[in-house]
């Protein structure tokens, strides 16, 4: 099943940047997150409130990656991870060296929009999405039974 999915994945989009997929029992779901997009979205937030845009980086993308299928693993958000990890951790972990680190994570929305909104409107996670000294961010979105969990790492080296 595993080679399947593997065959399909190659045979698709082939000219197109890679869509992330993720097993899902034994099924290939897109993970439905545009991470250009998306921090189109967060970047519009900032630029809003008078901030520097942030830029995307593979290794907090990484790191946010691990947080998001830890937490659908266990069916439930947090910033603890893998062997009580924290962000900075996992940040460290995927080779970025940080002198600043912060994760916002959100269950259940439908979109990434969505969870953008709900942490715009929440003052903690409006604070990490503001952070002045940020200056870049990793994306993830992992999915069980259907139900999104999406994590932000922001960082700064």
């Amino acid at each position: 099943m595993i080679a399947l999915a593997c065959a399909m994945l190659l045979a698709s989009n082939c000219h197109a940047a890679p869509t992330p997929v993720e097993l899902v029992g034994y099924v290939v779901r897109a993970q439905g997150l545009n991470a250009q997009a998306a921090l189109a979205e967060i970047n519009a937030f900032r630029r809003r409130h008078g901030l520097k845009p942030v830029v995307l980086d593979q290794r907090l993308i990484q790191a946010a990656g691990t947080s998001a299928r830890y937490q659908a693993s266990r069916g439930r958000i947090g910033h603890r991870g893998p062997g009580g990890s924290r962000p900075w951790d996992r940040a460290r972990g995927a080779g970025y060296s940080p002198h600043l680190t912060a994760e916002n994570v959100a269950s259940g929305q439908k979109s990434f929009g969505e969870a953008m909104r709900g942490w715009e409107h929440s003052a903690e996670h409006k604070r990490n999405l503001l952070l002045p000294d940020a200056q870049a961010a990793g994306i993830a979105v992992s999915y069980r039974n259907g139900r999104a969990y999406y994590t932000l790492v922001l960082g700064a080296e």
